[in-house]
């Protein structure tokens, strides 16, 4: 069974493969998604829609969890 620690490194591994991290003319890596032509995201634009997509599924992420405690 694959464990999260697991299943991050296959996530990383594959943009790896992909050559999603790209270093700009700044010299900084940034996140540029598998044949994207509308640029990339710096690591805080991630966090961003990381932490907006908590608050989203914040609610069913509770009906979920209320569910499974039994």
């Amino acid at each position: 069974m694959e464990t999260n620690e697991d299943y991050r490194q296959r996530v990383i591994r594959t943009s790896d493969e992909r050559k999603e991290f790209v270093m700009d003319v700044d010299g900084f890596i940034y996140w540029w998604p598998d044949g994207s032509t509308r640029g990339h995201m710096a690591s805080y634009h991630l966090r961003w829609i990381a932490d907006e997509m908590d608050r989203r599924n914040a609610d069913w992420q509770k009906q979920v969890d209320e569910y499974f405690k039994g």
